[in-house]
Order: structure tokens, then sequence, then C-alpha cells
């Protein structure tokens, strides 16, 4: 008889060990994939989302070419600091022959300066360093400027890559120099001002500068053995500043204008239909929060 209780007992002992077990060992998985479903919605609360329209243009002159990218929605404004911008792109000429470019914009580190303006002093260097794209819109105290008829103030920060942010209306913009800072009229190479992208009727083209001209029809630019740590001298004696004043030569050097500081030294052989890869990547989270492959039109 108590053998017979003894076995009755063990069978019954056995069941009630597995469900344990079992329960356990639900609880473990339950609590791993609740964790990593956390961390997974952790991260996408940290990395924010947005929506942009994106134009890239090249007419063969300083008038009507431009980068244009214009927030359409986001979730909260964007800190630029905490963004890069790039561009990549490969084209293949009448020839066949293939030429690829592109660049990265780093919030804060200067990649490029010209002399913008004719009315100031050709001295004053410092004062026309600039991280592009730069920045108009709603909250940037430019808003004619996303038309690219308002002439940019290259030495004001809050314009500037890296210290601004994007929020609904806010237009990231960069523009081939011509003969002054501000494309409101008169076509291709019709005034003094004779440096620049597409004047002199001379389409597609850069057509460099000579130190010091009369009336400062030149590019401002620092070496590219100086990029990207270059501080472009914003807010320090024109002295101090550590801005080489060369002629525009781009066989020599690389980054000068806007333009080129965004779609890479090259861009001027991009031609209607050729394709742009646009990258918007978010620093703190590694992640790329938009990308488009971007048709240049004329």
């Amino acid at each position: 008889m108590n053998i017979h209780i003894r076995e009755l007992t063990d069978h019954a002992v056995s069941p009630v060990i597995g469900v344990m077990l079992m329960l356990i060992v639900v609880v473990i998985i339950a609590a791993v994939v609740s964790g990593f479903a956390g961390g997974l919605l952790g991260d996408q609360e940290k990395t924010p989302t947005l929506s942009m329209d994106v134009h890239i243009k090249n007419s063969g002159s300083w008038v009507g070419s431009y980068f244009s990218a214009r927030v359409l929605s986001v979730e909260r404004a964007i800190p630029t600091s905490d963004l890069k911008l790039a561009t990549k792109w490969t084209i293949r000429n009448s020839t066949g022959a293939i030429s690829s470019g592109g660049a990265t914009c780093i919030p804060f580190q200067g990649n490029g300066i010209i002399h913008a303006s004719p009315s100031q002093a050709c001295s004053n260097r410092a004062n026309y360093g600039f991280v592009a794209p730069l920045g108009m819109g709603p909250g940037l105290g430019d808003s004619g400027g996303s038309s690219g008829q308002t002439k940019m103030r290259y030495s004001d920060k809050q314009y500037m890559f890296g210290y601004y942010d994007l929020a609904v209306g806010t237009v990231m913009w960069a523009q081939p120099y011509g003969e002054t800072a501000r494309p409101s009229g008169g076509g291709m190479g019709t005034t003094s001002y004779t440096v620049g992208y597409g004047v002199n009727n001379t389409r597609y083209k850069y057509t460099e500068g000579t130190e010091e001209p009369s009336g400062c029809g030149e590019f401002y630019y620092p070496k590219v053995t100086t990029l990207p740590d270059i501080d472009l001298g914003i807010g320090k004696s024109t002295t101090s500043a550590p801005i080489a004043i060369i002629d525009a030569n781009y066989a020599t050097y690389g980054t000068i204008d806007p333009m080129t500081a965004v779609l890479g030294v090259g861009w001027e052989k991009l031609r209607v239909g050729d394709i742009v890869k646009v990258s918007l990547i978010h620093i703190p989270s590694g992640r790329t929060i938009w990308q488009k492959d971007v048709v240049v039109e004329g």
C-alpha cells in the first residue's frame, strides 16, 4: 500500500514542476521581448521624422540655379546642429565619360567663403564665411529669402547650417555665386561684376576672378588644406581669421560657393534629368531620416 501511494505522489509532482518551469520560461521571454520592444520605441521617439520638397536646378547660370529643400511637415523642430546633409551623384556625359561627386555638410564646419557684396570693402573678409546650406524662411528673419530674391547676409550666424532649426516652412538654400548675392535681374554678366557661374555668356562654367579687382568681383574662400576644421573668423577681427584670398581657380581649389558646398566640386556638369541622391542624417541616432533621388531641373 505504501509503495502504491509513493508512486502516485511521484507522478503527481512531475507535472506541477513542468508547469512551473514553463511559466518561468514564458515570463523570461516576455520580459526580453518587452525590453526589446521598449528599446525600439525609445529609439523611435528619439529619432525625429520630417518630409521635404527638394529641388535642384542648373540653368547654366547663377540666375535660376539653386538647391532648395523646403520642410513640409515635421513632428517637432529639429536643430540642424543634430543633422548632416549628404549629396551623391554619378553621371555619364555625351562621350560616355563617367563623373561622380557630392558633398557632406556638417553643422558649424565652414565649407566656403565668398565676398558677397561689392558695397563692402574687400578687406572685410571675415564677414563672408558661411556654412551651407543656408537657412531661410519662417523664424529665420528672412522670409523672402526662400525665393532666392533676398540678399543673404553671410555674416549672420542664424542663417548658417548648425545654427537654425528645421520647422514647417524652413528652407535649406544654396546658390552659385554670380555678379552679386542677389539675383534680382540683369541676366548673365550684364554688369561690371563678371565673376561667377554662367557670366559673360559662358553657360555651365565658372569665370575666375583676380585678386582685389575694382568692385571686388571675386571669390573669397578658404584653402582646401584648412578644411573641414577652418574657423571662418565669425566674431573675430579680420587679421585673425585664417582665410585665404585666392583667385577662383576650380582646378586647384575645391569648395567655394554655397552650391558647390552642397553638391560638391563639378556640380556644374549636372544636366536636366540627372539624379542626385540627397540624404538627411540624424547625428545622435545615426539614422537617415530623409532620403530621395532628386531629378535635376533646368
